[in-house]
């Protein structure tokens, strides 16, 4: 058997969930403020019709591709490291292979999906002919992004490190050019392929670095997934497609929103809704950088069927997410107009109160983050599908007449209802497992 290649260094569990919250947590947050840069050049430099419609693509583009987009991190970090872990490092192999096809196959009808729906949108929607360029351009950039599985191979590798350099990157490139095009004037098209570039770009850096970073480690793909174990298959499949359907709800919600807003309301509030949103991204993408650090510690405590460590953190956990969300709400309350002038320009200034709704809902989606980790990791992918559809069910039946009689904080209420619902239904998930009440006892 191949010596193991370990998915994490020794150490305590806190000291090693601190240094990389530390690492992506300063990379995420440096791109998240570097993009805000580029958001606040961009609805600057275009006039607030043709910032909406830049927003509008852009958001449309990754509501198609995020319905054919499987979680395939998942389980590559939950079983590639138990493979790791184990000296396995051939199954470590197929799982990333297995993942990287599904990807593929993925990002493909991404494109070809979004491509077909610009030949059929005149029927619909009439485009303007001078955005129609643009749009090809975007719909075909979905071929370039997804690739979840490269998340997946930097954090069962514990390289935290390099997903921060590459979302850092990124984020610099976007707002170099951003600046560049403000300063020329530049027509439309360059900021259509600049939202291209935003979508695909991390993606295929990230998908780069990850198979250079096999390579260094003596690994490299294999596509032989019907030589995996059954089991392996069964429960990848089980993963990709519980995930899928998870992730295409939490899509709707994610992008969904926008479009909408821009159907219901003005291609103009679009664009406003979407600054407010980006201005709240800064919490949410917190709670990503934290999904990213945990979920692989939960994971190595379920394969070793270790509960009393995930109970005692969860209980901290809540605690300081309840103080953060509190600080945030408030926070934007007093400051949020401000920003949004400085920021965006005084146009943007009747988002404010959708501003505060959506730092509301960045609160509670990381207690609903954390709740969906654990049920993921100790009771399995599946279990979290119905507690979405319930949430999604709820967010629908709030945001389409909230939209028509609360304008744009309808938009937010909905949001902050999903999370609420979804937290719920995981919290009850985990108590009917007992994971809750024993840790109570």
């Amino acid at each position: 058997m191949t010596a193991p290649v370990h998915a994490m260094p020794s150490g305590g569990l806190r000291k090693r969930i601190l240094r990389n919250l530390s690492v992506l947590g300063g990379g995420s947050g440096g791109a998240a403020l570097l993009s805000l840069g580029a958001v606040a050049i961009n609805s600057r430099a275009l006039s607030l019709v043709d910032f909406g419609i830049f927003v509008l693509l852009q958001t449309t583009a990754m509501l198609v591709a995020g319905l054919f987009t499987f979680a395939t991190q998942q389980p590559v970090i939950k079983l590639g490291m138990a493979a790791l872990e184990r000296g396995q490092t051939e199954r470590f192999e197929r799982l990333v292979g297995m993942g990287l096809l599904a990807d593929f196959a993925s990002a493909f009808a991404a494109a070809a999906v979004s491509l077909g729906l610009l030949v059929l949108m005149p029927q619909w929607l009439p485009l303007p002919p001078r955005y129609e360029l643009g749009a090809i351009v975007v719909a075909s950039c979905l071929l370039l992004q997804g690739y979840r599985t490269s998340e997946g191979v930097f954090r069962a590798l514990n390289r935290f490190d390099q997903m921060s350099l590459i979302q850092v990157t990124s984020a610099a490139l976007q707002l170099v050019v951003a600046a560049i095009l403000w300063s020329q004037d530049a027509p439309f098209i360059y900021y259509a392929i600049l939202a291209a570039a935003s979508i695909s770009l991390p993606s295929l850096i990230q998908l780069i670095g990850a198979l250079l970073l096999l390579r260094g480690r003596g690994l490299r793909p294999k596509f032989g997934g019907v030589q995996a174990a059954r089991a392996d298959r069964r429960e990848f499949v089980a993963y990709c497609w519980s995930t899928w359907a998870t992730g295409s709800l939490d899509t709707l919600r994610q992008n969904g929103d926008a479009p909408l807003v821009g159907l219901l309301i003005s291609v103009e509030a679009a664009g406003i809704y979407n600054v407010a949103r980006q201005l709240a991204g800064i919490l949410r993408k917190g709670t990503q950088v934290y999904a990213s650090v945990l979920f692989p510690e939960l994971a190595a405590f379920a394969s070793r069927r270790d509960l009393e460590g995930p109970r005692r953190l969860l209980r901290r956990i809540l605690v300081l997410s309840a103080v953060l969300t509190l600080g945030a709400v408030a926070s934007s309350a007093v400051l949020g107009g401000l920003a949004l002038d400085v920021l965006f320009g005084s146009q943007f200034r009747p988002g404010h109160l959708v501003l505060v709704l959506l730092f509301a809902s960045a609160g509670i989606q990381l207690v609903s983050a954390t709740y969906s980790m654990y049920v993921q990791a100790f009771d399995g992918p599946v279990a979290i599908f119905h507690s979405y559809v319930i949430a999604t069910v709820a967010y629908l039946a709030v945001i389409l007449p909230g939209l028509e009689f609360g304008g744009l904080a309808g938009a937010g209420l909905a949001q902050i209802v999903f999370f609420a619902v979804l937290a719920l239904g995981c919290r009850l998930r985990l108590r009917r497992e007992r994971f809750i009440e024993e840790k109570n006892r």
